[in-house]
């Protein structure tokens, strides 16, 4: 950030939080969050582009990719994709959100129920959502995908794994990290989400932070998403949070996007949970399908 820009926050934001603020944290980087969000949004173009590598969004940032296995369930409406970017030396697993004008609805008749996470070594009081987690067992997406990383792993040798997710894609994403360590025994998994819901109970998010996965979870100002389920019925982010936020450079007309580095334990009061704490305080979708200035989703303004 400019030092200009950087006193300007200091006196917006005020002591205390600007030293949560992401100025040179080594391990937030806002170009590798730039990237993972245009793929993320490529998984939002028709299966045959992704393919072979050819939609709008498979190029620029994104154009060192090789795709491996493209996962499309018509009948749960759920895709993703698997490959490897040469950029990163990375095995990537990406996961599309809720498509068009069924993310209200979705939101609306989101179930609350939880189950057991069903994972080998995961405490048998972790909990995660029942909707969320059959959408990832019971679809095509566990199995293909599953068998996708195999593949790549028995091509590549052992290789780090980083995996992607938007929306409800930031929930399968969650999950499959998830089974990759806790089934197939990864260690270097990394976990990149965009407006993710909370996806379980407190101590499914406790197992994954005393694990070895690397996990960034980004929010945005007043994205509605992320703030169901409620918290109040037994549901609790992952962490590491950082919520992108807007502010206001003084009474001018200006504002800044900065990014505020959350506390290790998921539901920080000082980061999205400020403003967005209770149930229905938050309900923007706008902000839900734009982070870090990408635009993500299928929407008239995005190309797939």
């Amino acid at each position: 950030m400019h030092p200009v820009l950087t006193a300007i926050a200091r006196l917006l934001l005020g002591t205390s939080l600007f030293s949560s603020l992401f100025l040179s944290r080594p391990w937030f980087d806002a170009s590798e969050g730039v990237t993972l969000a245009e793929y993320a949004a490529a998984a939002y173009c028709p299966p045959e582009t992704i393919s072979n590598w050819t939609c709008p969004r498979c190029a620029g940032l994104t154009a060192n990719f090789e795709p491996h296995a493209v996962v499309y369930d018509e009948a749960w409406n759920l895709q993703g994709y698997v490959g490897y970017s040469s950029d990163f030396q990375k095995l990537m697993v990406v996961f599309r959100g809720t498509i068009g004008s069924s993310l209200e609805n979705w939101i609306h008749n989101l179930m609350a129920t939880r189950t057991q996470a069903n994972l080998p070594g995961m405490p048998d009081d972790a909990k995660v959502h029942d909707g969320f987690y059959r959408s990832w067992t019971r679809s095509l997406l566990q199995k293909q995908v599953t068998e996708a990383v195999q593949d790549i792993l028995k091509e590549r040798g052992v290789v780090p794994v980083l995996v992607v997710g938007h929306s409800l894609g930031g929930a399968l994403a969650t999950l499959c990290a998830a089974e990759l360590m806790y089934t197939y025994n990864l260690t270097d998994v990394q976990l990149y989400t965009f407006g993710s819901p909370r996806v379980g109970n407190a101590a499914f998010a406790e197992a994954l932070r005393n694990s070895t996965l690397d996990h960034t979870r980004m929010t945005h100002d007043r994205d509605v998403v992320p703030t169901v389920p409620f918290e109040h019925l037994g549901f609790h982010h992952t962490a590491r949070e950082v919520w992108q936020r807007t502010v206001r450079v003084g009474r001018s007309p200006m504002t800044l996007s900065v990014e505020v580095i959350c506390d290790e334990y998921g539901e920080d009061p000082n980061c999205q949970n400020s403003i967005c704490g209770y149930p229905g305080s938050c309900a923007s979708v706008a902000d839900h399908l734009e982070y870090l200035g990408v635009s993500l989703g299928s929407t008239s303004t995005s190309p797939c």
